[in-house]
């Protein structure tokens, strides 16, 4: 997995406040829950498939649903988070030794 620590160390070597790189990782959480979000609800094929689940306590739907996603797509959420988080953290990286070489030109 990407390290995220290397997006953070960057911030910090470009002089961006504690504060705003907190505001930045909440941001971050939020996004890839959103999207971890979609990525389970994407699995569900009928309305009643989404009741069922709604009907039962947090955790308990939570647990469901994990499970419901690995079985049709064979992968672990956890795995899909991972791919989410590496997928910022490279494109960011990439992103930021992109405009640091052009500033060297």
């Amino acid at each position: 997995m990407a390290d995220l620590q290397k997006v953070i160390d960057t911030l910090k070597e470009n002089n961006v406040k504690d504060e705003a790189i907190a505001e930045f990782v909440t941001d971050l959480s939020t996004l890839v829950a959103q999207k971890v979000q979609v990525e389970l609800t994407s699995v569900l094929d009928t309305d009643e498939e989404m009741a069922r689940l709604d009907a039962l306590p947090d955790d308990e739907m939570k647990e469901q649903l994990a499970a419901l996603y690995k079985e049709k797509t064979g992968k672990d959420i956890v795995d899909v988070t991972d791919e989410i988080v590496d997928g910022f953290v490279t494109g960011f990286l990439t992103e930021y030794h992109k405009q640091k070489l052009e500033e060297q030109k």
